[in-house]
């Protein structure tokens, strides 16, 4: 729950860092309503993807972490709900300022031609362009349907996706050799290679020499091909460095991390903890269309062979269970009954747990989308973490000024 919160604009408090004579005022109101109030309201209704009030406010605030990302805050692009045409902001200090917005269309690109309601609501809700309409084609034909600007067509082709979502994209960088972002030191002790906004590396490590303490940076698990490999690779480079260094104390740092890969997690707890077999287990709601979705698709992935076209894909398919394990039993699942239970939880149904067989290669493979061959290292009994489990700690939100 926040009690209190100091808020203020970043520019103020910016400008109070070289003007000395100037006193940024932390906000009171905003549209008349007091601004803890209005924004945990805001929150709530525009922060998409968390779990709980505290995640929903922390998107709001302004956050280094997806600055090297070339992601925004809620408050920066990212809201879901238009605000109205004004909001008007209060300060302590008695002084105010009124904020007027304008809502912009978010181009998905070149439509094709929507000529039906049908069209429109598969295009911008299933994500499917029209039967006779290919995006990737550079032929004429295309030229005049759903765009009048021939040139921008051809340039936005290629990297036009259409979807259901409105979260801005990461911006294109060049690479770097540190972040270049003041919240970080200019040079990392360990980075991952390719390290830039457009992907390709993520990872930064950071040792604090006079105190002891090395930072490892993850802002984001969401790596593809080569950079899962090197993912791996990065964090193990960094805990032996850390402890060549002398290091003696490690905080993970994941603020704001914008999820991606979940078998990169596991892996990563592992390298810490190469003796303990991390538990990852989840469970669905069940109900009747669980049950018939799982139960078809559980039961044709099982009869088919493994040779089969079909096979492969489907492994790490959510609506196969009968190659993950029994959190239960530690046995893989036989059938999808021996999942779906259901078991009641405060009122509701539920599955059994299920677990991922990190020990499957192809799993692990196609859970990645097919782009890279990883293992995850078995737990080993009598291995000795690199780090004591109290010299270790990790920072999972953005912190705001709470007394």
């Amino acid at each position: 729950m926040i009690l209190h919160a100091d808020l203020f604009f970043e520019d103020d408090l910016f400008n109070s860092n070289y003007f000395t004579s100037f006193q940024p005022s932390a906000l009171k109101s905003i549209n008349g309503i007091d601004v803890v109030t209005y924004l945990k309201e805001f929150a709530a209704n525009n922060s998409i993807g968390t779990v709980e009030p505290h995640a929903d406010w922390n998107q709001l605030m302004l956050s280094p972490a997806l600055d090297i990302l070339g992601y925004y805050d809620v408050f920066s692009g990212g809201a879901t709900f238009y605000p109205g045409d004004t909001m008007t902001w209060t300060f302590e200090n008695g002084t105010s300022q009124t904020d007027e917005f304008l809502g912009i269309y978010l181009s998905q690109g070149p439509t094709g031609p929507l000529q039906t309601g049908g069209d429109f609501y598969n295009f911008f809700v299933l994500g499917f362009y029209p039967a006779d309409f290919d995006p990737y084609s550079t032929d004429d034909d295309n030229d005049d349907e759903g765009d009048d600007d021939e040139s921008s067509t051809s340039s936005a082709i290629s990297s036009s996706v259409p979807s259901s979502t409105t979260t801005p994209q990461p911006a294109a960088t060049t690479e770097l050799s540190g972040w270049g972002n003041s919240a970080y030191p200019d040079t990392p002790d360990v980075a991952q290679p390719g390290l830039s906004t457009i992907g390709g590396g993520y990872l930064s490590g950071y040792f604090l020499r006079a105190s002891s303490i090395a930072v490892l940076s993850i802002p984001s698990f969401d790596e593809y091909g080569d950079s899962i490999n090197s993912f791996q690779t990065t964090v193990q480079d960094f805990i032996q460095q850390a402890r060549a260094a002398g290091m003696k104390k490690v905080v993970i740092d994941v603020q704001q991390n914008v999820g991606g890969q979940p078998l990169l997690a596991i892996d990563t707890f592992q390298r810490f903890f190469p003796n303990i077999q991390p538990f990852a287990g989840s469970r669905m709601r069940a109900h009747y269309a669980a049950d018939v979705m799982g139960s078809t698709d559980t039961g044709f992935w099982s009869s088919l062979a493994m040779d089969d076209p079909y096979y492969a894909p489907l492994a790490a398919n959510e609506w196969v269970v009968t190659d993950r394990i029994d959190a239960a039993t530690g046995q893989p699942y036989n059938t999808w009954g021996e999942y779906f239970g259901p078991n009641t939880y405060n009122g509701d149904n539920f599955t059994n747990v299920q677990r991922y067989n990190t020990s499957d290669e192809l799993f692990n493979y196609e859970s990645s989308e097919e782009t890279a061959n990883f293992t995850i290292p078995s737990p080993v009994a009598k291995a000795s973490p690199p780090f004591a489990a109290s010299d270790i700690i990790i920072v999972s939100i953005y912190s705001c000024t709470i007394p």
